[in-house]
């Protein structure tokens, strides 16, 4: 990636009261290759849900692009050509005015360690904010398929 394709990427999980949150946690903690707990990549939040139910959140923000590249390159091979190409033909309604581009990966299947889209609540949201100049849509659309061919 010699063009600075992606300015920053956030991955975050939901947790739910019945749900194991430090097995999540340690889960989205552990996919990437690097100490983001030494790194101070981390941010926890708890909120309140549904009939007062306690939601707990993890997010991991990357900055670097040291960093997000080697999230790209791992997110990359666990998504497998499938899945690249179905993100690719669905390019178009997971991409926001802010150009940001969002994955969402079955929490369940991220558990087990597969990766496998999902537009279900129950996920790992991946919000990739991508870099295009100009600031122009087709521009960004040419950089997510750089991402993800």
């Amino acid at each position: 990636m010699a063009d600075r394709l992606v300015n920053n990427i956030v991955l975050s999980a939901f947790c739910r009261e019945d749900e194991d949150y430090e097995a999540i946690k340690a889960k989205v903690i552990g996919f990437f290759p690097f100490d983001v707990m030494d790194l101070k990549l981390v941010a926890e939040k708890k909120a309140q849900g549904f009939n007062e139910k306690i939601i707990r959140q993890i997010f991991i923000a990357l900055k670097k692009q040291a960093h997000i590249k080697e999230f790209l390159e791992i997110l990359n091979e666990k998504l497998g050509d499938a899945q690249r190409k179905l993100l690719l033909a669905q390019k178009e309604s997971r991409f926001s005015d802010y150009f940001d581009f969002f994955i969402r990966l079955d929490k369940k299947k991220f558990m087990q360690d597969k990766f496998k889209l999902t537009d279900s609540g129950d996920c790992v949201h991946v919000k990739i904010n991508i870099a295009a100049f100009p600031r122009k849509t087709e521009v960004a659309f040419k950089n997510i398929e750089k991402l993800f061919s």
